[in-house]
């Protein structure tokens, strides 16, 4: 069982160079040649198991919203987005934008590219109790114990199994029916036809939800189109400007100096998937 809240990935990056054109890349501040680390708790693990082979780990971290770093004053970059990444040991993993497209915008990138050190702290709790049984999860809920849950199926047509572990943030209950629903997240559930044997090619974002031990549904993450007014009113610039040239006479080969792109995705959690599967509440012993 994991201890969410005590397992980490630390990043290093490479030392910062100035960009030839932008004031601020990546939104940082600071001087040329610093490197900094972030730190981030992990949100969800996926597993996808093949017959005599180590198990192929895809985890997710906690968000953030886009900020100067490392900055006194003016923190926040508006216009903001979310930034949110799901990572093996060694590559980085696209969230799908638009899960009914058979792919999406976006592709993995060796963590090395981005960093030149990092590292998956995963804690565990020293032992813990496996509940399948709905009073039973009632009463650990009740008595303030520590939940994960687990949610475990087969793929039809490949050779694999996939698991997901994730802390439940939220449960309702019914202690007098003894009964339960689990409606939680983030999760991250693997788009199992990027596949190759060896990796992902995408994964999904999601929230999860149970009621029975034999049956799980996530809703899906995807990206909407803004009116235009919207588009418009989310592109204005507050504050810093995280495209300022460092010359205003000197242009980047694409894009106009003091004309950002609008910003047109919004997202929202809209599509729904069901799966037959093996769910768990696990709880730990303190």
């Amino acid at each position: 069982m994991i201890n969410f809240a005590h397992s980490t990935f630390t990043w290093k990056h490479h030392p910062m160079q100035p960009d030839p054109f932008y004031k601020y890349p990546g939104g940082f501040v600071g001087k040329t040649g610093d490197a900094y680390h972030v730190r981030f708790d992990l949100d969800c693990v996926c597993r996808i198991r093949e017959e005599n082979r180590d198990p192929y780990e895809v985890f997710l971290g906690a968000d953030c919203r886009s900020e100067y770093t490392i900055a006194r004053r003016n923190l926040f970059q508006i216009p903001n987005s979310e930034f949110r990444m799901a990572f093996s040991r060694d590559t980085r993993i696209h969230i799908a934008r638009h899960p009914d497209l058979p792919m999406d915008s976006g592709e993995n990138a060796p963590l090395g590219e981005s960093f030149q050190d990092w590292h998956v702290k995963l804690n565990t709790f020293p032992r813990h109790k496996t509940i399948v049984e709905g009073r039973a999860c009632v009463e650990a809920a009740l008595d303030h114990a520590i939940l994960n849950a687990t949610s475990r199926w087969s793929h039809p047509g490949k050779p694999v199994e996939i698991e997901i572990e994730y802390p439940v943030h939220l449960i309702n209950l019914d202690d007098a029916l003894g009964e339960f629903q689990v409606c939680t997240g983030p999760v991250i559930v693997p788009d199992m036809q990027t596949w190759n044997g060896d990796g992902i090619g995408r994964v999904f974002l999601a929230h999860a939800s149970f009621s029975s031990f034999d049956w799980v549904e996530f809703v899906l993450r995807q990206e909407v189109e803004a009116s235009e007014r919207d588009k418009e009113s989310r592109s204005k610039v507050s504050g810093r400007d995280r495209w300022e040239l460092r010359d205003s006479g000197r242009l980047p080969p694409e894009g106009v100096a003091g004309k950002r792109p609008l910003l047109s995705g919004l997202t929202a959690f809209h599509k729904t998937m069901g799966i037959r599967c093996e769910n768990e509440i696990l709880t730990a012993i303190l």
